[in-house]
């Protein structure tokens, strides 16, 4: 089984490896062949990722070191791969949308004469983060971060000539620095408090280690596993975007759409697989996760606020993805890493296909706060028999499946965004006076996707259980994390109900400049 597993983790990387080195040494020049190559290479990397799946399910995590560079007595690293359930569900994901994504390019940039460079740095990107969640070591994870961000540089220049392509480019290239910046930083006080690179020693260190001596800065005094830790978290927030550093990714999407998909595999939610990937450090970094769940709140919510008044249908999804990756950084914040890990995989997939499928979006309108005629009368009561119903779910959801949310991080903002989700599917029904017989049934459609969430989070909870052991939350003191996160909660059932109330008020005057706002990003950007 080794053996299988071994040749399958070289082809996983080695195919789509070997189709960029192809592009660059000149096959980009024959572009109908270099995209067969391309579409061929995704297809076998799904497959090996298939079988690494297949092997891991069987005997659990598969770890293995194909040599080590340096002295093992001093400096060395090791040069291999670490495929355990974490890692398997994000390389599954990366591939599955990576395969469906060269397929969709074939077509999508059929005749385009630069279709040749495209297809190399595709390639190359799915090389690299695939390798950013298989490694075993942080040196090989840095260095396959600064790949992913090469890569993705590269296809935004796809159409160089464009200035909002350059400018979107430029922006990237300044955030992503900033990122790569932290984290050498990170990883060098990381070899200096550890004296190695290897995750699973450090992890372990980590784990068992008493009381670190505090180290010097600024004048502090600091624990210098929780500085590392912090480190991470603040590189995560980059590669995210999460406020202030979401500036970048609204910017892409003069890219070609193919690429705009590509992102959620892996890309854009790798800030989220760092977090969740050193959990056993960044645990003890409970002052930065504290940050880390405001940060994601603030980001949630100006990302949210965004969405609704945008008229582009990709910049749209853009800021809804922004919108969604606070959200993610927030249940990391809380310790709720495998609700995390599970809204990294379902948003990946779910936003991947909203990309592909914009085009058939152009003719629907995206939210807004207009409302016009009778429905703007029947808007916030049908609104609020929608939210009151919802509410009934989401308790009659915990009480049938006996979840327990005391003990479950992040249980309060999972039941609070069911509640918004079911509330914003019901109102359109009940407002439209339709019969009671079709919004009857989407209450139970509600309902019954309520259980099956919480079915899924245990079931990934379970799943990841060998990998994270029980979710670790931050320390936070218990007189501050009561008052901190029902804050958080009150402001977001704030602003929702603040938001419908301006779309009732959109002919008033605070409503119009509160729309300006959010339409110029409340000149934030």
């Amino acid at each position: 089984m080794n053996n299988l597993l071994s040749t399958a983790s070289l082809v996983l990387l080695g195919a789509p490896l070997l189709v960029s080195v192809l592009g660059l040494i000149g096959l980009r020049k024959n572009p109908v062949l270099l995209r067969r190559l391309s579409l061929a290479g995704a297809a076998t990397a799904f497959g090996s990722a298939l079988v690494l799946a297949y092997g891991v399910l069987q005997q659990g995590s598969f770890d293995q070191i194909y040599g080590i560079v340096g002295d093992p007595n001093l400096f060395h690293f090791s040069v291999g791969v670490w495929v355990d359930r974490l890692s398997i569900l994000s390389v599954l994901l990366i591939t599955s949308i990576g395969l469906v994504v060269q397929r969709y390019s074939v077509r999508y940039l059929d005749g385009d004469e630069r279709q040749g460079n495209f297809f190399t740095g595709l390639s190359f990107v799915l090389f690299a983060v695939t390798l950013f969640v298989i490694s075993r070591n942080l040196l090989a994870l840095t260095l396959s971060w600064f790949a992913v961000s090469a890569g993705v540089h590269r296809l935004l220049l796809h159409f160089s000539e464009r200035e909002a392509a350059q400018k979107a480019a430029w922006r990237k290239f300044v955030v992503s620095r900033v990122g790569d910046t932290v984290l050498i930083a990170a990883l060098l006080l990381t070899y200096s408090v550890f004296g190695t690179f290897e995750l699973k020693e450090i992890f372990e260190i980590a784990r068992t280690h008493g009381a670190w001596d505090p180290i010097q800065l600024f004048g502090l005094a600091l624990n210098p596993c929780a500085l590392v830790g912090s480190l991470y978290v603040i590189g995560a927030m980059t590669k995210s975007a999460q406020f202030p550093f979401h500036i970048w990714l609204p910017e892409t999407m003069e890219t070609p759409t193919p690429v705009s998909a590509l992102m959620h595999a892996g890309i854009i939610n790798a800030g989220g697989f760092l977090i969740v990937r050193l959990s056993p450090l960044v645990a003890h970094a409970s002052f930065a996760l504290h940050v880390l769940f405001l940060i994601g709140a603030l980001t949630a919510l100006f990302g949210g606020l965004i969405y609704l008044v945008q008229t582009d249908v990709k910049r749209s999804l853009a800021y809804s993805t922004i919108s969604q990756m606070g959200y993610m950084m927030m249940q990391c914040g809380l310790g709720a890493f495998g609700a995390a890990v599970l809204h990294l995989v379902m948003h990946g997939y779910y936003k991947a296909h909203a990309f592909l499928s914009a085009a058939g979006r152009i003719d629907l309108s995206p939210l807004s706060f207009k409302a016009q005629g009778t429905e703007t009368k029947a808007l916030l009561p049908a609104k609020m028999i929608a939210a009151v119903l919802s509410l009934i779910l989401v308790a009659l959801s915990i009480v049938v499946l006996e979840v327990d949310l005391a003990n479950k991080p992040g249980g309060v903002f999972l039941c609070l965004f069911l509640w918004f989700s079911s509330t914003q599917a019901l109102s359109p029904l009940i407002r439209r006076s339709t019969p009671v017989i079709p919004w009857t049934v989407m209450t139970g459609i509600s309902f019954t996707g309520m259980v099956i969430y919480w079915s899924l989070l245990g079931a990934i909870n379970h799943f990841l259980d060998p990998v994270l052991g029980s979710e670790v939350g931050p320390s936070i003191p218990t007189e501050l994390s009561p008052v901190l996160v029902g804050s958080v909660a009150v402001a977001f059932v704030g602003l929702f109900g603040f938001v419908e109330l301006a779309r009732v008020s959109s002919h008033q005057a605070w409503a119009r400049k509160f729309y300006v706002l959010c339409l110029n990003h409340f000149y934030v950007e």
